[in-house]
């Protein structure tokens, strides 16, 4: 028989393991979601500058309050359909509590972000109306693109070469104050900034009335988007 001292010391390096294979196993993923908005379809997330097709790419995420964050997907997945799909899960939300009670931020999760079967065109909006429309000069901007919008739409191959670019959009203003736009023009041709740029666009929102008190729902705006890789 082993002294007690020695019995002590087992059970508790037995139980020292125990806390850290638990403290190493992590929380545990989530099996039952309660969704308050569902992973889109990624329509709108389409990259039209890749050659290659994925109906479907399973992303691995963490919840972070109740926002989708950290996304993986496995090495096979192209790029741009990876970054399409985590693009598309950010825009999900989950509740605090999943299906059996217990809390969800923090949490692993698993989802499966699905592509049309047929690419649709980026100009997925009616483009602008005839250039009679009143120009606008003077915007108040409620909302602008992010640094972080720009990464995510950085043309991953561009960047990848430190490549950096331009686009001018031209853009009809809505009632709400987002942007309809068509790209004028880009450099360097042919290289995904037509389309990051447009995809840019739909972060910005216009105040209902300019500065010198113009309304500008119908108006006409340019807007320059440019991209650094440095």
């Amino acid at each position: 028989m082993r002294p007690l001292w020695q019995a002590a010391a087992f059970v508790g390096l037995v139980a020292a393991t125990g806390v850290a294979m638990a403290q190493q196993a992590g929380p545990a993923p989530i099996t039952e979601p309660v969704w308050l908005t569902e992973p889109p379809q990624a329509q709108f997330h389409y990259p039209f500058s890749t050659s290659e097709y994925q109906a479907r790419v399973p992303l691995q995420c963490r919840v972070e309050r109740d926002t989708l964050a950290h996304c993986e997907a496995p090495s096979g997945v192209a790029e741009n359909f990876r970054a399409a799909a985590i693009e598309a899960a950010s825009q999900a939300r989950i509740a605090a509590q999943d299906g059996g009670g217990a809390p969800t931020d923090g949490r692993p999760i698993a989802v499966m972000v699905r592509f049309p079967t047929m690419p649709l065109p980026v100009a997925v909006d009616p483009p602008p109306a005839p250039p009679n429309l009143p120009v606008v000069t003077s915007p108040t901007w409620l909302q602008r693109p992010t640094a972080q919008d720009f990464v995510r739409y950085y043309p991953s191959e561009a960047l990848r070469q430190g490549v950096n670019g331009e686009a001018l959009l031209e853009c009809i203003v809505g009632h709400d104050g987002r942007l309809t736009c068509v790209i004028v023009s880009a450099s360097p041709e042919g290289a995904g900034f037509e389309q990051a740029a447009l995809r840019v666009s739909r972060h910005f929102r216009m105040a209902p009335m300019t500065r010198d008190g113009q309304p500008t729902s119908g108006g006409r705006v340019r807007i320059p988007i440019r991209f650094w890789a440095e």
